[in-house]
């Protein structure tokens, strides 16, 4: 990655999360569908979060997407407050409040299949096991969190492997940063949109 600024496009009391289903209602209802990625908040995150939610909120995204460690059950229902949530449990989320979270996380949005996980290595599984679901997707959107280094790969299959790095403790040089991500609607054949955003920038 050369930029955090750089566009790439080829062409409960739990939080209520958004859901793990593969329907597509949603997007055929709102057409293109933005996201905002964040991984590894490893809250409660008290300094950052003015910071952070101005830039969730400057991004306008239709879901929320937190790819684990976030470890704090309040920083999860904050950001809930911007936009409807979809996240999984990393390894630093072990307490009993955060149990409810999911492991693997799947939902289709558009014309592509969002695969989560935390960890890179389970992310690997997950897509090994998507095949079925990713019929009739045009792209599979796999993202995972753990290293704190935002990351962009096309496998040029279709699969974009995206770990949007870490808004509070960044690492290997790193900005503190999410990703923003856009898909088109279901009938496109344009592949999703990521451009990386610095929290810094602010």
């Amino acid at each position: 990655m050369t930029s955090l600024s750089t566009d790439y496009n080829h062409d409960h009391n739990h939080v209520h999360l958004a859901g793990n289903d593969t329907t597509n209602d949603y997007a055929k209802e709102k057409g293109s569908v933005t996201l905002a990625v964040l991984s590894d908040t490893h809250g409660p995150m008290r300094e950052a979060a003015q910071g952070l939610h101005d830039v969730l909120a400057a991004s306008a995204c239709d879901y929320i997407v937190h790819a684990g460690d976030s470890q704090s059950e309040p920083d999860l229902a904050a950001l809930e407050t911007i936009a409807p949530l979809l996240a999984v449990r990393g390894n630093c989320d072990w307490k009993p409040s955060l149990s409810y979270l999911p492991a693997v996380l799947k939902r289709r949005l558009g014309n592509t299949l969002l695969v989560m996980t935390h960890k890179p290595a389970d992310l690997t599984k997950a897509l090994q096991l998507t095949r079925t679901e990713a019929a009739g997707a045009a792209f599979v959107l796999g993202v995972h969190g753990h290293t704190h280094v935002p990351e962009l790969i096309e496998q040029g299959d279709g699969t974009i492997i995206l770990c949007p790095g870490s808004p509070t403790e960044p690492r290997g040089g790193s900005e503190p940063c999410i990703a923003v991500v856009t898909i088109a609607p279901e009938c496109a054949d344009a592949a999703p949109r990521v451009s990386f955003k610095s929290l810094q920038d602010i």
